[in-house]
């Protein structure tokens, strides 16, 4: 490491010390934390939430299920009992830590689940799968809270329509055949496709009165409209130019 020649040796010392703690830092412990890094599963953007799709099986022919499990402590961003005195640095490492424990009873007891993501932030706990253990087993693991299955759900729109008391409304109206007559719907999005299924416009009468000269529609292509969607607009100074220019 190169000095300038007027540099005080003390200063030189000091920082020469300095730069070879550094680089020992680097040279030991880099390569750890490259390998931790590729274990890192926390999670700070939504897709990042997407189920991990498996279709193995474990030992026995069991299907194999996923649990997500909540640990005592609370999250990182939440914790205010006696452990509100430890730096954030210190809690992050209390719940790494606790994390750590249960991964390890977990392992001890029953066989063949695999840690597959872990959370601190706003909520403290992992997501296991495997297929050794029931969910009350697993909730009484030291350290755990609650245990929460992997459930997938169904929509089921049929049953909306008693939900918003929709039969009331279209009584209202003399009838389900004049439920939403007259009535324009506006949305603001991204971007639409009008040949998606959703914009179909059979059965439908676009209107012939009150209906702009200056959208999309009118003035560049009027076949992006139809009988249902009937007006389209954009608020992107360059989306003209980007249009011509495909």
């Amino acid at each position: 490491m190169k000095f300038p020649a007027n540099t005080n040796e003390k200063f030189k010392l000091k920082y020469s010390n300095l730069f070879l703690a550094f680089a020992t830092f680097i040279a030991v412990y880099l390569p750890a934390y490259a390998a931790l890094a590729k274990q890192n599963f926390e999670i700070f953007e939504s897709e990042k939430y997407e189920k991990v799709k498996t279709t193995k099986k474990l030992e026995f022919g069991k299907e194999s299920k996923r649990f997500i499990v909540e640990l005592e402590s609370p999250a990182s961003k939440l914790h205010t009992g006696n452990l509100i005195t430890l730096s954030s640095n210190d809690y992050t490492q209390h719940l790494e830590q606790q994390q750590q424990h249960f991964a390890s009873s977990l392992a001890k007891t029953y066989a063949g689940f695999t840690l597959e993501r872990s959370f601190r932030t706003l909520f403290n706990g992992v997501v296991i799968e495997g297929a050794n253990a029931t969910l009350e087993q697993i909730a009484s693991l030291p350290g755990v809270k609650a245990v929460y299955p992997e459930v997938m759900y169904h929509s089921t729109m049929d049953a909306s329509n008693n939900i918003i008391n929709s039969e009331a409304m279209w009584n209202a109206v003399s009838g389900i055949e004049n439920a939403g007559k007259d009535i324009r719907v506006a949305v603001i999005d991204t971007g639409i496709s009008p040949t998606n299924p959703m914009f179909a416009d059979d059965n439908f009468q676009a209107p012939v009165t009150n209906m702009p000269t200056d959208d999309y529609c009118s003035t560049v292509n009027a076949n992006f409209c139809n009988n249902k969607l009937i007006i389209a607009r954009w608020y992107t100074l360059h989306f003209l130019s980007a249009i011509k220019s495909i």
